[in-house]
């Protein structure tokens, strides 16, 4: 059983070095059902994830890395890369208690020579905090992320949103308002786009002194011929 074990594994590696990772699956799929050791469980769950992330199929790919926390909740065998992906993948499949525990522990084990990936911990733990609604908390990640120089030009639109969000959480209209239309004026995915249009219009129809009907209309508007079938409209409408 033991040399079927090894010759599944080896044809596996076969197939992900000539990046055929469908049949690398098939192949550790059937090594786990003769391991015999924990860690090779680990490792094969961890293979297994790691395919399904090439094949960008990342719902699988949390599937099988969450199978590699909940037996070895360290992983220290997986490397800071591994930890960061399902710190971040259990963000995106609102896991947010394990997104937000796994990101604390990998900023320490990110090299600094890895200024993206710290500056992307930082900013998706604030948004861990601020989906949660611990939006004090978002804020201190962010001004982290500020400090940390990047070549991308998109992540200084993830601060920027972050803030305009948390603040709007918050209450604190006027900071939402400034950070929205810092976020607008730098590179920006339809996502945020459309959720920005939805803090400036709902914030500049707050009464008191930012109140400002033309503007609220404005980007109304913007959110109705951009994104009229979206969620956030719908939700500006009801007020």
């Amino acid at each position: 059983m033991q040399d079927e074990f090894i010759v599944s594994m080896n044809l596996a590696q076969d197939f992900v070095d000539r990046d055929d990772f469908t049949s690398a699956i098939d192949q550790y799929e059937q090594a786990l059902t003769l391991a015999s050791e924990k860690d090779d469980e680990i490792y094969i769950y961890k293979s297994i994830g790691q395919c399904y992330d090439e094949l960008n199929e990342e719902r699988k790919a949390f599937k099988y890395f969450y199978k590699v926390f909940d037996i070895d909740q360290n992983c220290s065998d997986g490397g800071w890369q591994l930890i960061y992906r399902f710190a971040q993948l259990s963000y995106k499949y609102r896991n947010f208690q394990d997104s937000i525990k796994y990101f604390e522990i990998v900023i320490p084990q990110i090299p600094p020579d890895q200024p993206f990936f710290i500056k992307s911990s930082y900013i998706l733990l604030a948004y861990n905090f601020s989906a949660q609604k611990k939006h004090n908390l978002a804020i201190k990640e962010l001004h982290k992320a500020s400090k940390i120089e990047t070549d991308s030009a998109f992540q200084k639109t993830e601060v920027y949103y972050g803030f305009a969000h948390s603040y709007f959480g918050l209450d604190k209209i006027g900071k939402a308002i400034k950070f929205g239309l810092k976020a607008l004026n730098e590179e920006l995915s339809e996502q945020i786009e459309e959720q920005v249009y939805f803090i400036l219009a709902f914030s500049y129809s707050m009464s008191g002194f930012h109140r400002n009907k033309k503007k609220e209309e404005y980007y109304t508007d913007k959110l109705r011929s951009k994104f009229p079938c979206g969620g956030y409209l719908k939700e500006l409408e009801r007020y």
